[in-house]
Parts: C-alpha cells; structure tokens; sequence
C-alpha cells in the first residue's frame, strides 16, 4: 500500500441548484467537512453462528464549513422562514436589507456543490454535490470589531430515491489530470431569436447558449443586456436555465416593430476555468 497523497485547496466556492436557477452563497477560505455515517446490522442465518454480511438501516451525510461572507440574502438560507425585505434609500431613511425568521416552517430541500482548486494545480478541482440537502437552521454569525465576519454552514443530505441504491445522496469528485489538447475559448453557440432576425414576438425571451458551461458568477444584467436600436434601454431579468444557458426575460413586452440590440459581455465566464471571451457578442433583430 502506499501513502495516500494530501489534497491541498483554495478558497472554495458553494452553489445552490447550480444546474437550474443557481443561488450564489459565496466562498469560504476556511475549506469545508464532509462527513458520513452509516449503521450497519447484521443479517444472520439459522445455524450460522457468524452473520453473513451487513446492510444499512440508517445513514447520514453532512457537509460542514464556514463561509466568509455575510449579508440578509445569503444568511436567509440558514434560518426557518427567511423572507427578506429590501428598502431603497430616500431622503428621510437610510436603505437596508430586513431578514424575518422563526416559527413553524417546512425546509426548502436544495441540490449542494462545494468546489474549490488544488493548491497545486489551479485548474483541477474537487468537487462535492449533495442532490438532496436541507440546510441546517443553527446560525452562528459572529460580528468582529477587527477581521472578517464568517457564518458556520451546514447541510444534511438525504437520500434522492429516484436514482439507483448506492448513488442515492450525491458524490465526491477529484478531477486529477487537466484536459488534453485545445480547450475551446469561450464563446456563444446560438441566439433564440437568432441575429438579423425578423417578426419577433414582442413578449419573447432571449436564450443564450453557450459551446462550455458558464460560471454562476456571470448570470448577472450586467452582462446581458437589451435596448431598442435608438439606445432606450430594456429592462428584465437574468437567469441561468442551464448549465450552458441563460435567459434574458423582459419585465414587459418590447415595442412593436422597432429593432432590438441584445449585448453580451466578454465578462461571461467558464465554469472549469474561469476563462473569459474573446470578444463582446452583439445581435439585432426586429419584433414583429
């Protein structure tokens, strides 16, 4: 047998629903524990003295860490209840963010992922995904008066019954060799409307999809956005729909037959790498 091989990371990032409307909690830099434990009972025969073999009654899984950012729209997740209320500045208040909490409440069960780079190979990463967490409501938030504000995260795993015995509460991935040959730069495969298009439907969406999966952190309006062509802009919505797509969605319908130029930023990140690119995407097209 030879000598296991430590496993050194950065600062970790964690994912709500990474695959479908991803909730950004932030990085910890303090790494993270997953533990699990399983009961086992034995399963004996008549006149066998011994058992024959084992099953599991019982398990737990739980991921453990301490992330270094705080504010109401993270620390909602932590808490039973956790609805948020914002005001905006004005003359006689001051902006804040409200986080009301307590009470009778069913958990919000979440898909987790953990993922942080090796120390010694930046672009490989370990990987944890929970398909079927609740987040643990024990909130500990210490305010210092010198360093920075951490919270303590934890999440309970339970089991996904709609995929096979044995793979029911997530994984732990190792990636251990990078990619061999070109890795494509970044870029946008298709537009839903497509450029130059015509007679679009005022009340239309536009999907982006891109040629590698895109990084969370790049969902974000001001990576995405639309105007009409005289530079009125348009407001809406940003959100990931897939692991390689984003949706632009308008808070109203667009103006009728007017030409619409739809922006997207070189900023948009990859997921593996977090390489950008090339160049900004410009398409136009025409409601109907």
């Amino acid at each position: 047998m030879g000598t296991p091989s430590k496993i050194h990371v950065g600062a970790g990032n964690i994912n709500l629903n990474p695959d479908s409307s991803p909730i950004d909690l932030g990085y910890t830099s303090e790494g993270g524990t997953l533990t699990y434990n399983a009961e086992l009972e034995a399963i004996s025969v008549d006149q066998v003295l011994a058992p024959v073999g084992y099953f599991i009654p019982a398990e737990e899984c739980m991921f453990e860490t301490i992330l270094d950012e705080s504010g109401a729209s993270t620390v909602q997740y932590t808490v039973v209840g956790g609805t948020l209320t914002t005001q905006a500045a004005d003359a006689s208040n001051k902006g804040y963010s409200k986080l009301e909490f307590g009470g009778a409440y069913i958990l919000t069960d979440y898909v987790f992922e953990y993922f942080a780079p090796k120390r010694n190979a930046a672009n490989l990463y370990v990987r944890i995904r929970l398909y079927k967490v609740n987040i643990s409501p024990n909130l500990e938030l210490a305010y210092k008066k010198d360093g920075k504000t951490g919270w303590k995260f934890t999440c309970k795993a339970a089991a996904d019954t709609t995929k096979d015995a044995g793979k029911q509460l997530g994984y732990y991935l190792e990636e251990t060799a990078d990619l061999t040959g070109t890795t494509p730069t970044l870029a946008v495969s298709s537009t839903v409307p497509a450029d130059a298009a015509a007679a679009v439907v005022v009340s239309s969406t536009i999907v982006v999809t891109f040629n590698r999966n895109i990084h969370p952190e790049s969902v974000i309006e001001g990576n995405f956005i639309l105007a009409e062509a005289d530079g009125i802009p348009v407001s809406g919505t940003v959100s990931q729909t897939d692991s390689d797509e984003v949706t632009f969605t308008p808070d109203s319908n667009m103006t009728a037959s007017t030409v619409h130029i739809f922006a997207i930023s070189e900023n948009v990140r990859a997921l593996d790498d977090y390489s950008a690119m090339a160049d900004n995407e410009i398409i136009n097209f025409t409601t109907a």
